[in-house]
């Protein structure tokens, strides 16, 4: 296959996942799904919208006749399903860690939810669990974290928690890393 089509067949892959994605987010949020909804989310014509569904529809992932409402197959609504979740837990990682929220989130989401491995999403998702499970609360390092993004510099009692420990990060990771 040459880098061409191969390139199309991507960009083809990833638009029927935004569109499964955003299906399954409307009827989420709405119960009722419209093609001008579905335009708007995606930023889109409506008329564009309306071709794509009918795709859609063609390979049994949506259920779409024109002027009415469309809505996903038993199929077409499990794959929404793993790519909704998969956008969330990018989203959510971006928040928890990067302290990017709202659109930016939103939008790097996007853009990173077609290209993880699943073993880097799986790892994103055991970050959430564990940050979500934390006993003591939120965590320090995190308020490190934070503490640093705004000023640039490590917050004092991280810098005598490190220099106490006197390991490098990559001390660190070879003690800790499971590989």
């Amino acid at each position: 296959m040459t880098r061409a089509r191969q390139n199309r067949s991507v960009m083809r892959g990833r638009r029927e996942e935004d569109y499964l994605r955003v299906l399954y987010e409307l009827e989420l949020e709405k119960n009722i799904v419209r093609v001008k909804d579905v335009a708007e989310k995606l930023g889109v014509r409506p008329a564009s919208v309306v071709d794509y569904l009918g795709r859609l529809s063609r390979r049994g992932l949506v259920v779409y006749e024109r002027r009415g409402h469309p809505s996903l197959t038993e199929e077409g609504a499990r794959r929404a399903r793993r790519i909704y979740e998969r956008h969330k837990a990018i989203r959510e990682f971006l928040s928890i860690l990067l302290g990017i929220k709202g659109e930016e989130a939103e939008k790097a989401a996007c853009l990173l939810e077609h290209g993880l491995s699943d073993k880097l999403l799986r790892r994103m998702e055991l970050f959430i669990k564990f940050i979500e499970a934390c006993s003591e609360g939120f965590p320090r390092f995190l308020s490190h974290l934070y503490y640093y993004y705004e000023r640039g510099e490590k917050p004092p009692e991280c810098i005598e928690e490190c220099h106490a420990g006197k390991k490098t990060v990559a001390q660190g990771l070879e003690d800790s890393h499971p590989e």
